[in-house]
């Protein structure tokens, strides 16, 4: 078995800190709890059946040859899951901290390596991560290594539906990674930006019933008579004072759940023009971005810059840690532009904004640089070391690896001869020719999609039939016609659609749209959305919602055949 030295270190990295946690966990005699753990991961991770156990928690892990990214996804998913048993008995909070301590004192040792691998990123829900992923589809392209925790973004613009979504977007992203998210909001209500949010397929009541969200209304006063701060089910209703509203932001603040990391969407100062003067409106800029940052809040303050006070625009600049702003491109489109971001190195300094039913994302080019990266260490032999040198190189992509000579690739810097030949046998490869079908392939899936969004039903199904006739084992392509065709009531070709891609890729199989004659048994439903829960989680992988300490106790007994 070949296997690259990247994935060796990422391995004894985690040897380091499982067998850390566990020994700790033998220490205080719950090692058979978290043994447990261990076999009802191994109904889908193929890692723990690498893993060897000891009795005083000592943990040895055998490489399994699945490649860098793969061996760390899923050596972080053995990881966190083995900290969040401990949080059944020691709550969230003080469970992620004690497993934080022990991890960084782990990775302390191995220098800038784990960095270097992405685990410091990902593992612990990315509580040690130094940046966050702004949370919009495509936004790597801007941003690929994320936006700093606890730094404040400007979003410059005009009032319009680029700029709404880009806020909703990013409250989006922020929730769906586990984090905690304080939304401040003077152009609509509360109401609103729910239905904002459940139109993108996130419904609120999961994550604010949780404390993961928490909402300032700065918006109802010019409707109803709001005295001082007034709170009803966890949304903070302010009066027009903006001491109020520095009061409702703080307390919304304040009773947030604990996450590993935190994020807010502030939307009030185009609100301020007539209601405060500029320099109470300067006084709260500093203020709460002040409050925000002490708090290790990721905050987006959306403003309209042109209209604004010269005095208010100069205290947001100030204080702000990097500035996006929205504007007008050819063919009547809007881009969202980078003009300054401090700790990240844009790709590209402008991206064009597209909106759907769906919502927003965020296009260029050419593909962002972390698909680039992964599409080039997908290659047999080519580690993150040499396809960030290939990138470097302004090798973007296959079409342009399929143009280079052998010369020209043993040429660059940590490439070499032999990696340049391996690289052009894979090119000949029959894999590769497969692979290329399904990339074409896929193409068409997307098309479909973007047809089904705009509600052309007869042209999405063309797309998606397309696309199987190129690459007939594209599961995707078969699962998304049949989702299509059951929409029409087209009930047993829809089945027999859906049948095809789980024989295809087993990931589909919980995917199932419904219709006579597959009636599955469903033991475990989500309290918020409802839909069945049929493996080990921490959150629903329907609507995203985190399960409570009852829920997820009850699914681990399932799960194990006691309940």
């Amino acid at each position: 078995m070949d296997i690259e030295k990247d994935e060796m270190e990422a391995v004894v990295i985690f040897e380091s800190l499982i067998s850390g946690y566990l020994e700790l966990s033998a220490s205080t005699g719950t090692l058979q709890m978290h043994r447990q753990k261990l076999k009802l991961l191994a109904k889908w991770n193929e890692m723990v059946s690498t893993i060897r156990v000891a009795e005083d928690g000592k943990a040895q892990i055998a490489p399994a040859g699945l490649g860098l990214r793969q061996t760390v996804r899923l050596l972080t998913e053995v990881f966190d899951g083995l900290v969040e048993v401990s949080s059944f008995s020691k709550g969230h909070e003080e469970a992620m901290r004690e497993a934080g301590d022990l991890a960084k004192g782990v990775l302390k040792r191995f220098g800038t390596r784990p960095a270097e691998l992405g685990i410091r990123e990902l593992i612990l829900r990315g509580y040690l991560s130094a940046t966050s992923h702004f949370g919009i589809e495509g936004s790597d392209g801007l941003m690929p290594a994320g936006v700093l925790k606890g730094s404040m973004l400007l979003l410059e613009g005009a009032a319009c539906a680029e700029r709404d979504m880009i806020g909703v977007g990013f409250v989006k992203g922020g929730l769906e990674r586990g984090e905690a998210v304080e939304v401040v909001l003077s152009s609509r209500s509360p109401d609103a930006f729910r239905k904002s949010l459940a139109e993108l397929g996130l419904k609120t009541a999961g994550y604010e019933s949780k404390k993961l969200l928490r909402i300032v209304d700065w918006f109802s006063h010019r409707e109803r008579q709001v005295v001082g701060v007034e709170e009803a089910n966890g949304v903070f209703h302010s009066s027009k004072d903006l001491t109020n509203l520095g009061i409702a932001i703080e307390r919304a603040a304040k009773s947030l759940s604990f996450a590993p990391s935190r994020r807010a969407l502030v939307d009030v100062i185009d609100s301020t023009e007539g209601v405060a003067t500029p320099q109470a409106t300067v006084e709260f800029v500093q203020k709460i971005s002040g409050l925000m940052k002490e708090s290790r809040f990721t905050a987006l303050w959306q403003v309209d810059a042109v209209s604004a006070h010269a005095n208010v625009s100069a205290a947001l600049r100030q204080s702000a840690d990097g500035t996006l702003a929205i504007q007008e491109a050819d063919g009547g489109r809007r881009e969202l532009a980078v003009k300054d971001l401090r700790g990240s190195k844009a790709v590209k300094q402008s991206m064009s904004i597209k909106l759907s039913r769906k919502g927003i994302k965020l296009e260029g080019s050419r593909a962002d640089h972390g698909e680039l990266l992964a599409e080039l260490e997908s290659i047999p032999g080519v580690s993150g070391k040499s396809a960030s040198a290939l990138l470097e190189a302004g090798i973007l992509g296959m079409e342009q690896l399929e143009k280079a000579s052998t010369e020209a690739l043993a040429g660059v810097p940590g490439i070499g001869e032999t990696l340049a030949r391996g690289i052009h046998d894979y090119l000949r490869s029959v894999e590769y020719a497969k692979r290329m079908l399904l990339r074409r392939s896929a193409v068409w899936v997307k098309q479909g999609k973007s047809r089904s969004a705009d509600g052309d039903a007869p042209k999405a199904i063309e797309a998606f039939k397309r696309a199987i006739e190129i690459a007939p084992d594209n599961a995707e392509a078969w699962y998304e016609l049949g989702a299509k065709l059951h929409d029409m009531k087209e009930l047993e070709e829809a089945k027999r659609c859906f049948e095809r891609a789980v024989s295809i890729d087993g990931i589909y199989a919980d995917e199932w749209y419904g219709g006579d004659g597959y009636t599955p048994e469903v033991k475990f439903k989500c309290g918020t959305c409802s839909e069945p829960i049929e493996t080990d989680t921490t959150r629903c992988p329907h609507c995203g919602v985190p399960l409570t300490f009852d829920e997820r106790r009850r699914l681990s007994e399932i799960l194990r055949g006691s309940g």
